[in-house]
């Protein structure tokens, strides 16, 4: 049981670190205003409103590919239950897209996009594991 937790710790790290670097590029393509709190909620809705289609099309591939990660990661690591770590690790992601979701609006297509694409994404990765395996 260790090593799947181990195999979890690591796909999530692997996660984060994919996400960060993606939103830390689209904070380079698409600059936050200077001075702006990103605690300041209202001031995050109204600077989304502001961003392009290609602003959330790139932070929605940093979901993606961070849940595609961990899926990947944590099934190679893991010596059983392969699967359900993956499919678990894309609803822990699910969970956490939706609490940012209500937090911060955003538009109605990214948000059906990623509360859907986080358990395929994290289950591609384990069928990539299952591909590799043979």
């Amino acid at each position: 049981m260790a090593r799947q937790v181990i195999a979890v710790i690591i796909g999530l790290t692997a996660a984060f670190a994919i996400n960060w670097t993606i939103m830390m590029t689209n904070y380079n393509l698409h600059p936050l205003p200077p001075g702006i709190d990103l605690m300041d909620m209202e001031a995050m809705t109204e600077h989304m409103k502001t961003l392009p289609a290609l602003a959330f099309i790139v932070v929605l591939i940093g979901h993606l590919l961070g849940a595609f990660a961990a899926g990947w990661i944590a099934s190679i690591l893991a010596d059983r239950f392969e699967r359900k770590i993956a499919i678990g690790l894309g609803i822990f992601f699910t969970v956490m897209g939706i609490f940012n979701l209500v937090r911060i609006p955003h538009p109605t297509w990214f948000m059906i996009l990623d509360i859907l694409g986080y358990v395929p994404a994290a289950l591609l990765g384990y069928w990539m594991y299952l591909r590799t395996k043979k």
